[in-house]
């Protein structure tokens, strides 16, 4: 694979998708055990004994929730808002073999037990629940959940788990069938200088360079929320579509969730600005003229100017005029700066009792912006207090050559200390005097 970004280098490298990561040892119990056997052929003593040892260990993969750091990235990212009705919902995780250290139906090979369900507008997406592992074990009547769930080595029947019911007639309408599983799940690898990428967005940490991936099997809908649930399958292969489900209800376990927006086609930045290039070209608000028409509003309307919501210092809410800098004519400058404050180019109209806040609000927008730069304001602090600094200095060099009689020239020296100066306006008049006393030398 190469990659090339306008300005940048070529980066070279691999990624090697891979349709299966099975696990070294899937999640359960585990037994080893070892048998030595002794026998001796000297006919003397003879002898044949055998010793045996167990051990017993678990492997304990994540089951009714994920550990912190199992998800790196979701497409399309949480509480994002854009044109998402062509892309599947997906989730990346750095475990390579996430998806496959259990299974939904058994052997496990080639069976996720994870998948990733989407819910629009119109479903609705079902409330996530806190709970237990004990409401998942027994469900009330009526609630279909994990058949024959049983508790590994460390888990209790009390501990937190998130899970969400699902209508079972919208379950089988976007669950994925057990086919369908192996095709949303894949893995993946990356080498050569793909590996300097961020895979996971940190904050510059060496990057992960295997990945698991589940994605959703259903395309958002447009002009509506989309909820994603990342849910357990594990052994759920038997309520999976196309079979029936006899239950009304399908609880889950929720591992990961996330919402977005997907807004229909059409409604991009540009298509927002294509659509402005109709007569009369301006950002004007259509005013129809009721029973009785307002001349006023008419020509301010046509001049771009928008009735906008004002609530004055005073406590007091009315109606202002705005308009932004976008206009299809000439408008000369008719004040000049520099202003103290915003409330200074605040407008009055006294014949129709307006206010127009278009110049104050362009003042508090630059100022907004200019302090949001680090290095703008940064100098801009350092001026000031530079000022303010000469500003004393100045009132207490005036003030000590008003109480010496001097002249205050004399204390501005530049380089000079101000505490040197001061002595010499203070003795550079006995010293004159002296000298014209032994004869007018100087």
């Amino acid at each position: 694979m190469t990659d090339t970004a306008p300005g940048s280098s070529t980066l070279t490298g691999q990624i090697v998708f891979e349709q299966y990561i099975p696990p070294p040892l899937e999640s359960g119990d585990y037994a080893v055990t070892v048998q030595q056997r002794l026998a001796s052929t000297d006919s003397s003593n003879p002898f044949d004994e055998s010793f045996q040892a167990q051990l017993t260990f678990a492997v304990l993969g994540p089951r009714f929730s994920l550990p912190p750091g199992y998800v790196s990235q979701v497409f399309p990212p949480a509480d994002a808002q854009g044109e998402y009705g062509n892309v599947l919902p997906h989730l990346v995780s750095p475990v390579k073999t996430l998806p496959w250290q259990r299974a939904a139906q058994e052997p496990a090979t080639g069976y996720p037990w994870l998948a990733l369900l989407t819910f629009d507008g119109d479903d609705p997406a079902p409330t996530v629940v806190s709970g237990t592992v004990a409401d998942l074990q027994s469900p009330p009547d009526g609630v279909a959940s994990y058949p024959e769930l049983e508790l590994e080595y460390g888990e209790s029947a009390t501990d937190p788990v998130q899970y969400i019911d699902v209508p079972a007639a919208l379950f089988a309408d976007i669950a994925p069938t057990v086919d369908e599983l192996a095709w949303l799940t894949h893995g993946r690898s990356l080498s050569g200088d793909t590996q300097d990428r961020k895979a996971d967005g940190s904050d510059g940490s060496a990057p992960a360079t295997e990945f698991s991936a589940v994605m959703s099997n259903r395309l958002p809908a447009a002009g509506s929320r989309t909820v994603c649930c990342l849910v357990s399958l594990e052994g759920m292969a038997a309520l999976l579509p196309p079979a029936t489900v006899s239950a009304g209800t399908v609880r889950l376990a929720v591992l990961y969730t996330w919402s977005f927006g997907c807004v229909p086609q059409g409604e991009t930045f540009r298509e927002y600005f294509e659509a402005l290039n109709d007569p009369p070209y301006t950002l004007q608000v259509p005013y129809t003229a009721g029973a009785v028409s307002n001349p006023a509003v008419a020509a301010a309307l046509s001049m771009g100017y928008v009735g906008v919501a004002h609530h004055t210092r005073q406590g007091a809410d009315t109606v202002s005029w705005y308009r932004g800098p976008l206009l299809p004519f000439a408008n000369p400058a008719y004040v000049a700066p520099p202003f103290t404050s915003s409330d200074a180019l605040t407008r009055y109209d006294p014949a129709t009792g307006m206010f127009d806040v278009s110049l104050a609000s362009a003042w508090q927008l630059g100022q907004l912006l200019a302090l949001s730069d680090k290095a703008f304001s940064t100098l801009l602090y350092a001026w000031k207090r530079g000022e303010a600094q000469q500003a004393a200095v100045d009132f207490q060099q005036a003030y000590l050559a008003g109480s010496m009689n001097v002249d205050a020239a004399m204390l501005t020296a530049p380089g000079v200390p101000t505490h040197v100066q001061m002595m010499r306006a203070l003795f550079r008049p006995m010293l004159a005097s002296f000298l014209a006393a032994r004869g007018g030398a100087k």
